[in-house]
């Protein structure tokens, strides 16, 4: 605190009391006033009053002098105290040097000289020290915070950070210094604010907001990062890669956006894999890789040409195999493609192209076949043109007769069967010999047209 701002205790020079000061510091009733001699009522109070008084002071004459130098003496004190300064006191030590009350008299002095010299905080804390009940404990603290506040606030001013008029602020809420203090904050925030515009970039408003939660311009720099928050997003949905995204989300980890854009970026990855994984069928260009696509994206963005690709391909294949027409070339294209589209088509032509081939191996032949087929369960004897020909279970025989009529004898399991064989020639027979309870042989059949069953083969239609 500057001496300018101190209470003012300082001695005075006294002057010599005037007659009725004098008898005012030991009488504590006042003067009668002075009669007027305009007023015949003013003189009869006046002469009222002069007798009572002259009434009280015979009564004091008359109680002996002694009590009239005590009532003096706690009149002069109690006239010392209502004062309750320098002068008052020293006048009373003089005019009573052996007074009742001089020795509180004398302390008073003490206490009121040690205030008046108080300038700094220690001595004021002496002062509390000696006197902690004294008449002017409170002036002397009230004094202390005085100085404590000036003294912080000049530390803060010297400081002169945001931080330090803060702490000031909360420090002394009720400090006479705070507008001062808060002007201070005040002019940092525009400052800071400024400094953000200057930048205008996020981090900037960011770090003014994080200083100034309650700043000034709160909502100038809210407003000003929502406007990029929006603008950094439309141009990352813009651009539409991956990199755009995360350096959005990079800038606004808790943007407006966010959610938004992780949804947008979790369709982009499932679309990034379904594109490699298309990428690599295309790569092999193969049935089997487009059909491995198709497992793992059934519904990808890529599905169709996929499937397209497939029956491209199956075309393709039997288109170059029916180029060429043979079994071998129908059969290869059932191996590449167990499950094509041409599946049926394509063994249809094989057994169209067997049949013609055993047709024409019929067809060919100088002497009719006869494949002799043994389902009797037992040892089976044929006896035909002269020749005996045994079969054992469950086997077969091929022999060639000349066309003709041939009669046979077949025996097994102790039953006979005879009958008459017609070879015709360029013929092929199946004779299947089987044992029934009226007969004990079968007639042999001659199909009108061999046929070609070929060996079952899985189909799943795509």
């Amino acid at each position: 605190m500057n001496s300018s701002s101190k209470p003012k205790h300082r001695n005075t020079p006294e002057q010599p009391l005037s007659p009725a000061a004098t008898y005012t510091s030991i009488n504590p009733d006042p003067l009668p006033p002075s009669p007027s001699s305009g007023s015949r009522t003013n003189v009869v109070y006046g002469a009222i009053i002069a007798l009572f008084i002259c009434a009280g002071a015979g009564a004091l004459f008359y109680a002996g002098p002694e009590y009239y130098w005590q009532y003096q003496d706690q009149q002069a004190f109690r006239n010392a105290d209502r004062a309750d300064s320098m002068s008052a006191y020293e006048q009373y030590a003089r005019d009573f040097p052996q007074g009742a009350y001089l020795a509180e008299v004398q302390q008073r002095i003490d206490d009121l000289r040690r205030f008046e010299t108080a300038d700094s905080a220690e001595e004021l804390k002496t002062y509390l020290d000696r006197y902690p009940h004294g008449r002017r404990a409170g002036q002397v603290q009230q004094r202390l915070a005085e100085l404590t506040d000036d003294r912080e606030f000049q530390t803060a001013r010297n400081t002169d950070t945001l931080e330090a008029y803060r702490d000031y602020g909360r420090r002394f809420p009720q400090g006479q210094h705070l507008s001062e203090a808060n002007d201070a904050i005040a002019h940092k925030d525009d400052q800071a604010f400024q400094t953000a515009q200057t930048f205008d970039a996020v981090n900037a408003y960011q770090d003014y907001l994080r200083r100034f939660p309650q700043g000034r311009h709160y909502a100038d720099a809210n407003s000003a990062i929502t406007g990029k928050d929006d603008q950094a997003f439309q141009t990352a949905r813009q651009l539409n890669t991956m990199a755009a995204y995360q350096d959005y989300l990079w800038r606004f980890p808790e943007g407006r956006h966010v959610t938004e854009l992780q949804g947008v970026m979790t369709e982009k990855q499932a679309q990034a894999k379904d594109d490699a994984a298309f990428l690599t069928a295309q790569n092999a260009h193969t049935i089997e890789a487009y059909q491995g696509y198709l497992r793992n994206f059934p519904q990808g963005r890529h599905s169709d040409d996929a499937r397209n690709a497939i029956i491209q391909k199956d075309d393709a294949a039997f288109q170059a195999e029916r180029s060429t027409d043979t079994i071998d070339a129908y059969q290869r294209y059932l191996r590449g493609y167990p499950n094509g589209r041409h599946v049926e088509e394509a063994r249809s032509a094989i057994a169209q192209k067997a049949q013609g081939i055993q047709r024409q191996s019929v067809l060919s032949l100088a002497k009719p076949e006869i494949n002799i087929i043994n389902n009797t369960g037992y040892a089976l004897t044929i006896e035909m043109a002269g020749e005996t020909h045994r079969l054992e279970t469950d086997t077969s025989r091929m022999i060639s007769l000349p066309p003709g009529d041939y009669p046979f004898t077949g025996s097994a399991h102790g039953l006979t069967d005879t009958g008459n064989f017609q070879c015709r020639a360029k013929s092929r027979y199946t004779w299947t010999w089987t044992i029934q309870s009226h007969h004990g042989g079968s007639s042999p059949t001659l199909p009108a047209i061999p046929t070609y069953t070929p060996p079952p083969i899985p189909f799943r239609r795509l």
